[in-house]
């Protein structure tokens, strides 16, 4: 998953276009691979991308939330 997320921000860095399902795949990588910290980057680097968030990235991210039980991070994302 690094090395995804290093061409991730790569392709960020020359303004290549990185559609939403790109985000939430990793999201959904990083936290299969347990890496719920790299999972919350992603969002941080696409929030800094100026990409608009959509369903499929909170999606990911509150799923990856629900699948630890992590209710506190999914009521700081859904309020």
């Amino acid at each position: 998953m690094d090395a995804a997320s290093k061409l991730m921000e790569y392709m960020s860095n020359w303004n290549v276009l990185v559609l939403e399902e790109v985000y939430a795949g990793l999201i959904t990588g990083h936290s299969k691979a347990g890496q719920l910290a790299q999972a919350e980057q992603v969002l941080e680097i696409m929030k800094s991308t100026q990409n608009s968030i959509g369903t499929n990235v909170y999606t990911s991210l509150l799923l990856a939330y629900a699948e630890r039980g992590l209710l506190d991070k999914i009521s700081e994302v859904m309020w």
